[in-house]
């Protein structure tokens, strides 16, 4: 099957044997327990928006069963030698890890690449801004249904936990280059107004699960020094008194490549070698100035406020832009 074939699964594990047949990744706790006296979203109008905002919201909570989690922070990030300082969010924090969680639906959403935060996480990693800590992705994809569909909040969860299709982690490098990539779709307008961003549509994913290294080569990836490890979904972990059913789990692993640590600073050296939306980036980083009573000691931060209702927004697919 080429890649570029849209690949429909019914179910988790439909085509993909070798994953069913891995060893089970090791998870921090079994036992989820969500209390949504702590989710406030009455701010959102749009119920489909609001129900992707609540699936973001209950994802996240698994991932912490996932990986552990250290208090959650907004940390102030300081420039290496000046005083300059921009908001650095992190949905989970570990010890040696910050990681990004996106969810999004199997053809119907998407995963976007935010121009503002891209830009962010390509100063700290050209070690201009101090954060000590590797930047990871996870994306969780899902059939879960309408909002009409749930009475109750716990119907949600009990779907979440049956219609959960795959985890897939993969490191700052990945992001990088499926945001500069030609074939990975764009939204662009006034950085005021709207979140800028390049759109990968969810077929990508099921594609990634089945030919990891030949997809990322063709959405322009360089797969030098990636380890790509196949699993599943522990087996024994209650959300809110449901059992997770399992599902494929895709760990793509970063050992550094002087290949593309080279690129990469080539180009954080010369942003005019690629589109605008790429140097445009940096220079919206510091709309927000930080004032002096704001700034926050390296690794240290607050706790984070409830999300904004654009956070985790999960851009629909228009019918003729769904495509691999």
């Amino acid at each position: 099957m080429s890649i570029k074939e849209r690949i429909h699964r019914k179910f988790p594990f439909q085509g993909l044997e070798d994953y069913l047949s891995s060893q089970e990744i090791p998870v921090f706790d079994n036992t989820v327990n969500y209390k949504s006296e702590g989710i406030q979203l009455n701010f959102i109008s749009d119920p489909s928006r609001k129900l992707r905002t609540k699936v973001a919201y209950l994802y996240e909570y698994l991932a912490k069963s996932i990986y552990g989690n250290l208090p959650k922070k907004i940390h102030t990030i300081k420039h290496a030698t000046l005083e300059k300082y921009f908001e650095f969010e992190i949905d989970i924090e570990t010890d040696d890890s910050a990681i990004e969680i996106k969810a999004s639906r199997i053809g119907k959403g998407d995963l976007k690449l935010e121009d503002i935060k891209m830009a962010k996480r390509c100063l700290i990693y050209n070690n201009e801004f101090v954060f000590n800590k590797n930047i990871i992705y996870t994306l969780f994809s899902h059939k879960i249904g309408r909002l009409r569909d749930f009475s109750e909040e716990k119907e949600l969860i009990q779907s979440l936990c049956s219609n959960t299709f795959s985890m897939i982690q993969f490191p700052f490098r990945v992001a990088f280059d499926l945001w500069i990539s030609k074939k990975s779709g764009r939204v662009d307008g006034d950085y005021t107004k709207k979140y800028i961003c390049s759109r990968i549509y969810s077929h990508f994913w099921n594609s990634l699960l089945l030919y990891p290294e030949e997809t990322l080569k063709y959405h322009d990836v360089d797969i030098e020094g990636l380890e790509f490890i196949k699993g599943k979904m522990s087996n024994n972990i209650i959300f809110n008194g449901f059992n997770l059913s399992q599902f494929p789990v895709l760990i793509i692993k970063n050992n550094k490549s002087k290949e593309w640590e080279d690129k990469f600073y080539y180009l954080m050296n010369n942003k005019d070698k690629l589109p605008d939306f790429f140097k445009n980036s940096f220079d919206n980083v510091f709309t927000y100035e930080v004032t002096p009573s704001d700034k926050i000691e390296e690794n240290e931060g607050t706790v984070q406020q409830p999300l904004e209702e654009t956070s985790f927004d999960l851009l629909p697919t228009p019918e003729e832009d769904i495509r691999f």
